[in-house]
C-alpha cells in the first residue's frame, strides 16, 4: 500500500516547482493558483480581510445622511467623536489577537471576527442617538483587527523568502476592501434614492444589510474548508510549535543569510505530525521591551494612520468642499445645499484612494523580498526607508 501523502504532500504534487522549508511552508507564491494548503489560504485570508474592512468603512458613506437626518439628534461633532471610537476599537482588539492566533490559530479567530462584525454592522441600522452611534461604530472597529490574522495566516504558510510578499499582497487586496465599501454602500445608497425612490433616511440604514451579508458569505466557507496551517489542522501545526523544535536541524549559514532552510524533494514529513493540541507558554509580552518593535509600531501608526484618516474623511471633504460658486449656505443646519458632488457622488470619488491598495501594498512586499535577497535584512529595512520617504515626500 502507498504511503498516505500529507496535506503539503499532496499540495507539491499538484504544483511541482513548490520547494518546502522545514515546516512545510511554500517557497513559491503564485496569486492564480487556488490549491491547497497554501493558496487557499491566501485567497481565503485576503478575502476575509477585504470584507471586514468592508464592514468597517460601511458607516462613511452614510454619515453625512445620519448628520443632516433632521430625526436624529447628531452633529458633526458627535460623527467627529465617532471617528474616533472607530479606530479605538481595532487598536484594542490587535493586541488580544496575536495570543489568540497563537492559541488557536488565524483561521478560528478570523471566522469570529467576521461572525460578530456581521452582527454589529447589522445592528447599525437601528442607529438613533449620538451614543449609539460611538457605541456601534467602537464594536465595528473591531473589524479592523482582521488585519493581525490576515498576516499571521501568511507567516504560518508562506517561506521567508516570499512571505513579504504573500503578507503584502494579502494585506494590499485586503485594504481594498475600505475603499470598496465608499463605493459599494455609497452606490446602493445613491440606487435605492434614485432608483426605487426610497426616503434618505431609509436608503443608508437598508444600505448596511448588503456588508453585513458579505461578512457571513465569506465567514462560513472559510471556516468550512480552509487549513489554518499547511498540515490543516491548527493542533498539528510544526511551524510555531516549540513541541516540534527538536525534530529540525537549522543550517546556520543559511540563518545568517536571512534564508529558509529547505527540504528536499523527499518530503518525509509525516512523521513530524502532532497530535498534542496543547501550546506552549509563551508571554503575551514578548518583544514589548524591544525597542525595533516600538520604532516599527510607530512608523506603522504614521502610516497606516494617514490611510485612515483619508479613508474616513475623504468623501465628507469633497461633499462639503467642493461647492457652487458663490453659493451661500444655510448655517443654521448640518444640511450642504451648495454641494456639486452630492453625497453619493463624493463617497464613490473617495473610494478610489482605497483601490491604490491593489498594487500599492504588493509593490511593498515585492521590493522587500527583492531587497532580501540580495542584503538580507537590511535590504527590507531599505525598502520600509524608501516607502516611508516617499510617503512623507
Amino acid at each position: 500500500m502507498a504511503d498516505t501523502l500529507t496535506l503539503a504532500q499532496a499540495g507539491v504534487k499538484q504544483y511541482p516547482d513548490v520547494e518546502l522549508d522545514q515546516y512545510e511552508r511554500s517557497s513559491v507564491f503564485k496569486i492564480y493558483r487556488f490549491g491547497r494548503p497554501w493558496y487557499r489560504s491566501f485567497h481565503f485570508s485576503w478575502l476575509s480581510f477585504f470584507v471586514a474592512f468592508t464592514g468597517w468603512f460601511a458607516f462613511i458613506p452614510a454619515l453625512d445622511y445620519i448628520k443632516e437626518d433632521p430625526n436624529l439628534d447628531i452633529t458633526a461633532d458627535d460623527v467627529k467623536s465617532s471617528n474616533i471610537f472607530a479606530v479605538l476599537g481595532t487598536i484594542f482588539i490587535r493586541f488580544a489577537l496575536g495570543p489568540l492566533c497563537e492559541r488557536f490559530g488565524p483561521k478560528r479567530c478570523q471566522t469570529a471576527i467576521l461572525l460578530f462584525g456581521a452582527f454589529v454592522v447589522y445592528l447599525s441600522a437601528t442607529v438613533k442617538t449620538a451614543q449609539g452611534l460611538i457605541a456601534v461604530r467602537f464594536f465595528i472597529g473591531l473589524i479592523g483587527g482582521s488585519f493581525v490574522p490576515c498576516q499571521y495566516w501568511m507567516t504560518m504558510m508562506f517561506a521567508g523568502n516570499t512571505v513579504g510578499t504573500a503578507n503584502a499582497v494579502a494585506g494590499g487586496w485586503g485594504n481594498l476592501g475600505g475603499g470598496f465599501a465608499n463605493i459599494f454602500v455609497g452606490g446602493i445608497i445613491k440606487l435605492l434614492r434614485e432608483n426605487a425612490g426610497v426616503a434618505d433616511d431609509v436608503a443608508w440604514r437598508i444600505a448596511f444589510v448588503f456588508p453585513a451579508t458579505l461578512l457571513v458569505l465569506v465567514a462560513v466557507p472559510m471556516a468550512m474548508f480552509g487549513d489554518d496551517c499547511p498540515q490543516g489542522k491548527w493542533s498539528n501545526r510544526l511551524y510555531n510549535n516549540k513541541k516540534n523544535d527538536d525534530l529540525f536541524e537549522t543550517d546556520s549559514e543559511s540563518e545568517k543569510a536571512g534564508e529558509e532552510y529547505t527540504k528536499s524533494s523527499e518530503f518525509p514529513t509525516s512523521q513530524y505530525s502532532t497530535k498534542d493540541e496543547s501550546l506552549p507558554p509563551v508571554s503575551k509580552f514578548a518583544g514589548f521591551d524591544d525597542y525595533r518593535v516600538w520604532i516599527m509600531a510607530i512608523q506603522y501608526a504614521c502610516c497606516f494612520g494617514v490611510e485612515l484618516t483619508i479613508n474616513g474623511s475623504m468623501a465628507n471633504y469633497l461633499y462639503t468642499e467642493f461647492t457652487e460658486e458663490g453659493c451661500i449656505e444655510n448655517t443654521t443646519t448640518e444640511v450642504v445645499e451648495c454641494s456639486i458632488l452630492g453625497k453619493d457622488n463624493a463617497s464613490i470619488i473617495a473610494g478610489c484612494f482605497g483601490l491604490m491598495n491593489l498594487f500599492a501594498r504588493a509593490l511593498g512586499g515585492l521590493s522587500s523580498d527583492r531587497l532580501n535577497k540580495m542584503w538580507g535584512i537590511r535590504g527590507r529595512l531599505a525598502a520600509q526607508f524608501i516607502a516611508l520617504l516617499g510617503e512623507g515626500i
